[in-house]
């Protein structure tokens, strides 16, 4: 299956979005405690997801 590069970027943008570059300090400020590991991990799942989806519009460039 092959995903369209019209959904990797969508993807990319949505990823792009969320990576707002929060230092600890201000994490800590902002959110209750419970909610801390949960905002980090979605932060490593969008950093993840903003990586893949740069490889694979990479390869569609190369299939041009």
């Amino acid at each position: 299956m092959i995903i369209s590069e019209r959904t990797l970027k969508k993807w990319r943008k949505e990823s792009l979005a969320f990576n707002d570059n929060l230092t600890p300090d201000e994490i800590n400020a902002q959110l209750p405690s419970g909610q801390i590991a949960t905002y980090i991990k979605l932060k490593d799942a969008n950093i993840r997801i903003i990586k893949m989806t740069q490889e694979l519009l990479d390869q569609h460039l190369l299939n041009k």
